[in-house]
């Protein structure tokens, strides 16, 4: 029996990385194995650097894979005690595994510039990766795949290193030199490995100063930057590196003095960018664009118990980002006189979307989503399914929460008023005050306004009541399977926190992992989120058990005195 241990590290301050989809490939690969009964694998997440020589001793392994960011002499990324970076040099790294080097026969690298560490830890152990330049994420998943494939089939290091390498280029991407196997010598290292990649000659002066800024930022966070350097209906293919992203922007007009200075600004926070990116030409990529909300409402029909009145409005909001706009004149869709069970309504929702983008000119990448729900129903799985009859043969389509710019759940028990207070008037903080927090920085990370719930409940609950001390304005939680905790859930968070964000993972996950795929989510900026999100729920395997409240108190559902409550 083989032990793998996985070694994952994505602090919070640096780019995230698809790190559970690599995780949970090379587990599913392993499993499916024929020789699955001589491996084991045992994940270690948001690593810091003790855990490493404590899940060495613990476990025990013949093969060790880290997975996380790499920078070149200054070491590997590991997390700190807050989630921060913390870097391990390779000659730290080394010390650490000539202790272990009677039991280890091979060592994983999968981070950017991880050769020079590569180097170091060979000196003591038979077989080491590293990569000798940076490494995009679905090249680094597509090398664990081919390796650990080739390990499951029985075959030596040497073939497995050389598959991997072979995945990456089968997947048509122009990376496959990047990985560098060394063997332990007496005389020296030996590199089983072609020439390094060279990197593109005669780059820009601006992509060269850029580049290593941004090269190790997912692709996904690319991409959603990029989209939103450019108008709605911009129909240029969308390029899948961080050079590419560059070298596009600069060949386009104003490229060097709008376009790249607006994508650098929703990458990297004020602090990061570099003196050539001039304030002045830095605008947010959503000034002056109105947002196209489809406003849903489910209320419990009042007759019928157990079934539900859906009915909807078209908004139109031309500064989404300011809590006091006056927004557009709403467009009522005709209701229908169908009553729904809970298991109809998101049927009906798509149905609506299809209305909306008919009657209204609007394509369903242009439609922000809000569907008002009661409080019991906030477990709804808005990822569904529509089964479609093409002659012979049925299509199963995704709608809604892939086809829209983005679907998010609000509270319709906040917008019931009692007199002129709210249902919800003993809590703490207030609603409003809370969003106002929000919009003032958008560019926040997620993981520092955001309270991750833990394994331990009463942890989760402290936070709620220290959420002032803690400037957090949302929070993130695995769904509870029983109903009535799940809804006591969504009071203490209303009541107590007045959070007016939350993230949670349903109770109908598979997933072994939880907490890091909750934690996969909180990258990037809050303002970002909704968008983030449905850009993963795109994804083979993405985030179809995620759900997003995203409850903006000064956006209420539309009633005869709209205009004067959203003003």
């Amino acid at each position: 029996m083989q032990t793998i241990l996985f070694l994952a590290a994505n602090p919070k301050d640096t780019g995230r990385l698809r790190l559970d989809q690599e995780l949970r490939d090379i587990a599913e690969g392993l499993q499916r194995a024929q020789k699955r009964d001589q491996f084991n694998l045992e994940p270690r997440l948001a690593v810091r650097p003790r855990d490493i020589q404590r899940a060495m001793l613990d476990v025990e392994p013949q093969i060790i894979h880290f997975s996380g960011h790499g920078e070149g002499d200054q070491g590997l990324v590991f997390e700190d005690e807050i989630g921060n970076a913390k870097r391990v040099d390779g000659a730290a790294l080394a010390g650490l595994f000539e202790l272990f080097a009677d039991q280890i026969t091979c060592v994983v690298l999968n981070g950017c510039y991880s050769e020079a560490q590569a180097k170091a830890i060979a000196q003591h152990i038979p077989y080491v990766i590293g990569m000798n330049q940076a490494i995009g994420d679905k090249a680094a998943i597509a090398f664990a795949i081919g390796f650990y494939d080739a390990l499951g089939a029985g075959r030596p290091i040497e073939f497995a290193y050389k598959l991997g390498c072979s995945a990456i280029r089968m997947e048509g991407i122009e990376e496959h030199l990047t990985p560098v196997l060394l063997k332990q010598s007496t005389t020296g290292d030996a590199i089983v490995q072609p020439k390094p990649a060279v990197p593109s000659p005669n780059l820009p002066a601006i992509v060269e100063e850029l580049l290593p800024l941004i090269q190790s930022i997912a692709v996904e966070t690319l991409t959603i930057a990029f989209r939103a350097c450019f108008p709605e209906g911009f129909d240029r293919s969308i390029p899948d590196t961080a050079e590419a992203c560059l070298l596009m922007l600069v060949s386009l007009p104003d490229g060097e003095t709008k376009l790249i200075p607006r994508f650098i600004k929703l990458l990297l926070p004020e602090k990061q960018r570099p003196p050539l990116i001039d304030p002045e030409n830095i605008s947010n990529a959503t000034d002056g664009k109105t947002e196209t909300y489809l406003m849903v409402q489910v209320r419990g029909h009042q007759q019928d118990r157990g079934k539900y009145v859906i009915s909807a409005s078209v908004v139109d909001d031309p500064a989404p980002e300011t809590p006091d706009a006056t927004l557009c004149v709403p467009h009522l869709i005709e209701a229908s006189d169908t009553s729904f069970v809970e298991e109809e309504i998101w049927a009906e929702v798509s149905r609506l979307v299809g209305e909306c983008c008919r009657e209204h000119g609007v394509s369903p990448a242009q439609l922000m989503v809000q569907c008002f729900l009661p409080i019991h129903l906030l477990h709804a799985e808005i990822e569904q399914k529509v089964t479609v009859k093409t002659g012979r043969n049925e299509v199963t389509r995704r709608a809604i929460a892939t086809r829209c710019k983005a679907v998010v759940l609000r509270s319709l028990e906040r917008q019931k008023m009692k007199g002129k207070k709210s249902e919800y008037c003993m809590v703490v903080r207030d609603w409003e005050t809370q969003w106002r927090t929000l919009m003032e920085n958008p560019d926040a990370s997620c993981r520092d306004v955001m309270n991750l719930e833990q394994e331990d409940m009463d942890q989760f609950d402290q936070a709620l009541d220290r959420a002032p001390q803690l400037g957090h304005v949302g929070c993130g939680f695995v769904g509870l399977a029983d109903p009535m905790a799940h809804e006591e859930r969504f009071d203490q968070i209303f009541a107590v926190a007045a959070y007016p964000i939350a993230l949670w993972l349903r109770p109908t996950h598979n997933h072994e992992l939880p907490y890091a795929v909750l934690q996969s989510h909180l990258s990037g900026s809050i303002g970002e989120l909704p968008f983030a999100l449905t850009a993963r729920r795109r994804e083979p395997i993405g985030a179809q058990h995620v759900t997003l409240l995203w409850d903006n108190p000064f956006r209420p559902f539309p009633d005869i005195d709209y205009q004067s409550k959203s003003a």
